[in-house]
């Protein structure tokens, strides 16, 4: 019955985006100096492009990325473009997809009926695809540290123990994956709480829930979006991602 309902809206979606791109993101002139990567995933977000990226290099935040890269084009050689994989205005020397199965070939996989913003017949076929589900993966996510605003590490109970007063709260694309994550290293709690992908009220929601549980923990992103006061708290703990790549990947990017 769901999916009834959301198809004709998935439908409205892809004629929104199909205009949008090309009235607005028409290709635009490639670096004159830099190498430019893009990373991107079909999905609308909790595909890991954010940390892949920033296990590449450092980040400079922008609203326009394909001004932003013109602008740093003689400072640096090489651009990374975290989720510029929609943004046709980019000319990049190398495009990195992150796969998390199967690629969407239909308008129910689109959202709002599915996960994904995009068919593969929009972009050309990826320079590196990077798988990063399955028993072997090219990319492997994992929880490294969880620490509080003050640095200290969370202690983590023995395993099938609850921690107590503590509750987690996620503000990504797919925060099953990050309670997957967490269960992973050992942690599992009595309450979760799921926000929209990039909330403007996030912050409203953690403090609410403060007032019930004593400790939240979050994804390391979702704690950048906090105030100071907040991210500097004892009592909410931000979970430091590990990524590894296959080296074999890495040279065909570079």
């Amino acid at each position: 019955m769901k999916l009834s309902c959301t198809v004709p809206l998935a439908l409205l979606y892809r004629i929104a985006y199909k205009l949008h791109h090309r009235l607005f993101l028409r290709p635009g002139k490639p670096l004159a100096h830099a190498k430019l990567i893009v990373v991107g995933s079909f999905l609308a977000g909790g595909a890991g492009k954010t940390p892949f990226t920033i296990w590449f290099a450092s980040v400079i935040a922008t609203g326009n990325r394909h001004r932003t890269a013109q602008e740093l084009d003689r400072e640096f050689d090489y651009i990374l473009c975290d989720d510029g994989f929609e943004d046709s205005r980019l000319r990049p020397d190398v495009t990195v997809r992150l796969d998390w199965g199967e690629p969407p070939c239909r308008l129910s996989d689109l959202l709002p009926a599915g996960p994904c913003r995009s068919l593969p017949c929009d972009h050309p076929q990826p320079d590196v695809s990077l798988q990063c589900s399955g028993g072997d993966p090219d990319v492997k996510y994992s929880i490294s540290e969880i620490v509080n605003g003050l640095g200290e590490k969370l202690d983590i109970p023995s395993p099938g123990e609850c921690l107590p007063d503590v509750a987690v709260v996620c503000g990504i694309g797919n925060p099953e994956r990050f309670l997957q994550d967490l269960k992973r290293v050992g942690v599992e709690t009595s309450r979760t709480q799921a926000c929209p992908d990039h909330d403007p009220h996030f912050e409203t929601r953690v403090q609410k829930i403060q007032k019930n549980y004593s400790r939240v923990i979050m994804t390391e992103k979702d704690a950048m979006r906090l105030g100071e006061k907040l991210k500097k708290s004892p009592f909410v703990y931000r979970c430091l991602q590990k990524v590894e790549v296959r080296p074999e990947k890495v040279e065909k990017i570079f």
